[in-house]
């Protein structure tokens, strides 16, 4: 029974009743256990101890397998010394500032020493308090996070170091396995080995992805504050803290209050962590912050120009160089210039689309339909907000002989009659008329675009115009003439709707635009080169056999501007030998034609008829007037655009020669091969007759056009210099007199208006058959800007919309913005022109009778040597040609 403690005993000791007499009595009569039951005592133990060390050693030996088995291909943490992320590659204007971002990730690498230290401290607060004291992973913080989790019943809080997250952005993938967590569990380890806290935290800070396309800290803050990272303050630092976990979900953009509430977490995780006083986070939760989109440079800038620079680049240098390497692109455009071009073809396209009528309102709404018309206006009103020159819908709600009243959300407005008149019904052979009353054009209901103009304060009333959206297009370029660099580029009235650039992309006939590389081209035809009858007996006297003159039958009395050309087609036909001494003979035999246009050489005008019988066909080409003028200067042909006359001269100069010219100005479209040439009946894009013209300008070389000045890599490597590239390709004497001849055009012919800018301008207007395109090309002596005005479907543009109406305003508009306070410059006159007074009826050298004369200039030896006949004579011939047209 000793081996056993009695009930009453047992309730002593557990109540805690036992006395020491008792225990004294029982320790006298305790029994020594067996030795037998001591030894399974102790072999239990030394069980439980080895079973303890076994297991211990079998997890151990685990856990190395588990390590060995998932470090063996992990990859190389190696590739963390030398980062080099995707970063954005930025393009500049000439004067510095940045027009267009290009991008994958939107990050923007900034030294951490550059940042905020409350930045940095709200990271850490809110994804890893404890990164300075643990090794890359963070058991405690697990254990902690996955409590809170089990308690708020959703994941409230992560696990995940800052290390694990630098892992899984740099070197693992983003799927969801244990096997991943393994792994990155290991390289968080092995990096906190190898690298600094402080370059772990750079890392994380340039790689995080916080939303909208923003990775990295720079990036977001631009995003969200439109400001950098280092002008953040406390209540700024905790929003973008507080993205990490859901950039989407916590965006400022759409769920700030979400947003507000992470903030708060941050804010007070920082004040747990000792980083801030309470006082300082009630502040910065206070603080009311200024969130605003970013605004796309690439869209709302100058966006023509800048994806005309992307797809250089892309083709060039690749799509990943582009899009991930961060190059740095030096533009020549001008961002003044830019905005100059955008406003005046705005103006000049809805000028142009209100002189071919209206076309009615957008809608018409009962009256029930009202209120609700107006409440959804007012939203939309209170998200841009009513300014000047705003364009917005408005609802016709009275209207009688002097005004329109307009309702648009909460305001009112008015149009008064004046703002209205042009509003007749659209019809493209009318010339505009003004209609008698606004019940003509609109009625009550009508949903309409309106114009705010004016507010007047007193009556609290808008001034209104009415608007619709213009339905033509247009291009603009500006080229610097000497350099080539192309300071403004405008593709179309709107990017967002069309990305297509009819500045560059476009072929579109030219029309009497094209007519200088005509001129310009006959004031350089040398001699010509030809078989006459002559040759063809000196050849037969040389020894040439006869069925060999029998073949070049075909090619008498043609005219060849080049030598080279005609001995090409001679040996189509008669297939010598190259080394053949009858090559001399034939060379010997050809003969030269003197040939020399100058601004006052003169050609009749007057009827002509081209007939091609093979086609059936008859072309009777005709002025615009749709008159003929009988005897015209050159001078006069280019500055009233006679059509009759360039045919003639064209014709007389051959049609090859003129295609062969065109191709020295850089003319690479197609060109036909006919006379409707000489009006600009074959397309060519703006920048090709804007490129002809700045050879005229410079005084006679063809330069490149630059629209990338430089383009370096991250590390500042210059890939690409483009300096001005001109070659001479026409005298400059030549360039000279085809500047003062369109000069007239300026000061006498269809580009009149221009002489508002009161400066010397040379230029020339162009307009299509059926009036389906409008173009005016001009220049200074330092600038050359070309306008094209058409819609993308062809058609007419309206009664009378020329090149000189049509077009015409918008350059003018344009250079004018431009020009304001710069020096007036004249055309400089160089060597090799000479001056002489002419009669322009006979453009010979003037007598003290001449009725009309010109101080006319010429190249060197071009001069007319004779003087004018007696006038009675030329002018009864003069009338004879205008009566027999």
């Amino acid at each position: 029974m000793g081996d056993f403690v009695m009930m009453d005993d047992f309730q002593e000791i557990s109540t805690g009743k036992h006395n020491k007499k008792n225990v004294k009595k029982d320790n006298k009569k305790s029994v020594p256990l067996p030795s037998s039951k001591r030894k399974w005592i102790y072999r239990i133990l030394l069980f439980c101890v080895c079973s303890g060390l076994g297991m211990f050693l079998l997890g151990l030996c685990s856990l190395c397998g588990v390590y060995y088995y998932y470090s063996r291909d992990l990859p190389k943490i190696s590739s963390l010394d030398d980062y080099h992320p995707k970063i954005i590659t930025n393009v500049y204007a000439n004067d510095g500032r940045k027009i267009a971002e290009f991008f994958e990730e939107r990050r923007i690498v900034v030294p951490l020493d550059e940042m905020p230290k409350q930045l940095l401290q709200a990271f850490i607060a809110a994804e890893d308090s404890r990164f300075y004291q643990h090794k890359g992973i963070d058991i405690v913080s697990i254990f902690r996070a996955f409590f809170k989790n089990l308690e708020a019943g959703t994941i409230v809080q992560g696990g995940s170091t800052i290390t694990q997250q630098v892992t899984k952005s740099f070197l693992l993938t983003s799927e969801r396995t244990y096997e991943r967590k393994i792994r990155e569990a290991i390289l968080a380890y092995q990096i906190d080995q190898r690298l600094e806290k402080n370059e772990i935290l750079y890392l994380y800070l340039n790689q995080i992805y916080l939303g909208h396309g923003a990775y990295g800290v720079e990036a977001a803050a631009q995003n969200y504050f439109n400001k950098s990272v280092n002008d953040l303050n406390l209540a700024e630092c905790a929003i973008l803290a507080g993205l990490p976990q859901a950039p989407s979900k916590y965006s400022p953009f759409h769920h700030f209050k979400k947003a507000k509430a992470r903030q708060i977490y941050v804010l007070n995780q920082m004040v747990d962590k000792g980083f801030i006083s309470k006082e300082q986070a009630a502040t910065a939760i206070e603080f009311e912050m200024d969130i605003k989109p970013r605004k796309n440079l690439y869209i709302e800038e100058i966006p023509y120009y800048t994806e005309y620079i992307r797809s250089y680049v892309e083709k060039k240098y690749g799509r990943d160089r582009l899009y991930t390497q961060g190059l740095q692109i030096n533009a020549a455009v001008n961002v003044d210039f830019q905005k100059f071009a955008r406003d005046e073809i705005e103006i000049g396209l809805r000028d142009l689309d209100k002189r071919q009528g209206y076309r009615g309102p957008l809608k018409n709404l009962k009256k029930e339909n009202f209120e609700s018309f107006l409440a959804e206006t007012e939203k939309l009103l209170g998200e841009t907000g009513i300014q000047k020159n705003i364009i917005i819908q408005g609802l016709v709600v009275e209207l009688n002989r002097k005004k329109v009243s307009v309702r648009f959300g909460k305001h009112v407005g008015y149009i008064p009659f004046d703002n209205m008149k042009w509003a007749r019904k659209p019809d493209s052979k009318r010339y505009p008329y003004s209609i008698k009353h606004p019940k003509y054009a609109l009625k009550i209901g009508d949903v309409i675009l309106i114009r705010c103009i004016e507010y007047e304060k007193d009556a609290e009333i808008w001034q209104l115009s009415l608007e619709q959206e213009p339905i033509a297009q247009s291009a603009l370029l500006c080229m610097e003439a000497e350099t080539g660099n192309v300071l403004s580029m405008i593709g179309g009235r709107d990017f967002k709707s069309s990305q297509f650039n009819r500045a560059i992309q476009s072929r579109r006939q030219p029309g009497s635009a094209f007519k200088p590389i005509v001129y310009s081209a006959a004031l350089d035809r040398g001699p010509s080169y030809v078989l006459t009858d002559d040759s063809f007996v000196q050849m037969e006297d040389q020894g040439i056999p006869l069925e060999l003159l029998r073949g070049l039958e075909r090619l008498k009395d043609l005219e060849y501007h080049l030598e080279e050309k005609l001995l090409e087609d001679v040996n189509d036909f008669i297939d010598l030998e190259t080394d053949s001494p009858l090559w001399d003979v034939i060379r010997d035999c050809i003969d030269q034609k003197e040939k020399h246009f100058t601004p006052a050489s003169m050609i009749v005008d007057t009827a002509i008829v081209y007939e091609e019988k093979e086609r059936h066909f008859k072309w009777r080409p005709k002025n615009y007037e749709k008159e003929f003028f009988g005897p015209t200067l050159l001078r006069d042909a280019l500055t009233l655009s006679r059509n009759v006359v360039t045919i003639k001269l064209l014709q007389d100069i051959g049609v090859d020669y003129i295609i062969d010219y065109a191709r020295k100005f850089g003319i690479t479209s197609n060109i036909n091969r006919d006379l409707s040439i000489a009006l600009g009946s074959s397309g060519m894009s703006l920048l090709e007759i804007v490129r002809t013209y700045a050879v005229f300008c410079n005084g006679g070389e063809l330069v490149e056009p630059i629209f990338i000045t430089k383009i370096t890599d991250r590390d500042g490597k210059i890939l690409e210099l483009n300096q001005p590239n001109r070659k001479r390709i026409i005298d400059k004497s030549t360039a000279y007199c085809m500047t003062s001849m369109m000069k007239s055009v300026v000061e006498h012919g269809t580009a009149k208006r221009v002489k508002e800018l009161k400066r010397p301008v040379a230029g020339k207007t162009g307009t299509t058959n059926n009036l389906y395109d409008a173009w005016f090309v001009g220049y200074t002596p330092r600038f050359v800007t070309g306008v094209w005005v058409g819609l993308d479907k062809e058609g007419s543009l309206g009664a009378g919309e020329t090149g000189s109406r049509a077009a015409t305003p918008i350059w003018l508009g344009y250079m004018k913005r431009m020009m304001e306070e710069k020096p007036v410059k004249v055309f400089s006159v160089p060597e090799g022109v000479v001056f002489a007074t002419i009669d322009k009826e006979t453009g010979l050298l003037a007598i003290p009778e001449s009725k009309e004369t010109i101080y006319e200039c010429f190249k060197e030896g071009t001069a007319p040597k004779d003087y004018s006949p007696r006038p009675n004579l030329m002018n009864d011939q003069s009338e004879f040609f205008k009566q027999n047209m």
